[in-house]
């Protein structure tokens, strides 16, 4: 899901919002301290600055702003209506979520703080009303993502192939590929060493005159 969203993310987007619904889940049915790890790992070693924000949800309507206690390990606050048995599991797992990630856990704020009404569930306080249907979903989003990452690579052909190709470049941005921004500035660096060569030849044509005569001396011979 993660690479599927990276796909589809427009020109200047770079990071994402991770949502994370507690609202149906049991004492027993939730991840096991060895999923969490390995969940945090992938995070922040594969997608370090792809992580924007990162919302704990209990069931629909949030029901609180900013709700962080300002703990040494970043502990939500308790009467948050979040499961209780979330708490033991944030607690073990906190030590091995980077300080910087840890800073964008949000746990039930109001999602229309984070999510345009008309892009957000009707169930969090937007306006979409959508019933997930995996059989009908799955397919078109990966539709959708390989018709992206095709117009992807078309793009990067166009631009040479360059290895490090401009991400804004590639998702159809207005920003241009390396190889036209190197032509650029090639053509920039020699526009202004032909200025340069002009301007000394210049100075050296309208130097004034020191006003000194040369006088004829004889050449030594008899």
């Amino acid at each position: 899901m993660l690479e599927r969203t990276i796909d589809l993310m427009g020109p200047g987007q770079e990071s994402l919002t991770l949502l994370i619904n507690f609202g149906e889940t049991r004492s027993g049915d939730g991840p096991k301290l060895g999923q969490g790890k390995q969940t945090m790992y992938i995070l922040q070693n594969h997608y370090p600055e792809r992580l924007g924000r990162a919302l704990v949800q209990n069931g629909e309507l949030s029901l609180s702003a900013n709700t962080f206690a300002k703990s040494k390990i970043g502990l939500p606050d308790p009467s948050v209506a979040v499961p209780w048995f979330f708490w033991g599991f944030f607690k073990l797992i906190s030590p091995f979520i980077d300080p910087l990630t840890r800073e964008k856990l949000k746990f039930n704020e109001d999602l229309r703080q984070h999510v345009p009404r008309e892009q957000l569930l009707n169930t969090f306080g937007g306006d979409v009303e959508f019933k997930y249907d995996h059989s009908v979903y799955w397919p078109a989003l990966n539709q959708l993502a390989d018709e992206r990452r095709k117009e992807q690579e078309e793009r990067w052909v166009k631009g040479g192939k360059r290895i490090g190709e401009l991400e804004m470049y590639l998702r159809g941005g207005d920003s241009k590929c390396l190889a036209d921004l190197e032509a650029e500035e090639k053509k920039k660096a020699e526009t202004e060493a032909e200025e340069k060569k002009k301007k000394s030849v210049t100075d050296a044509t309208t130097r004034p005159s020191t006003g000194e005569k040369l006088e004829a001396r004889p050449s030594g011979h008899v």
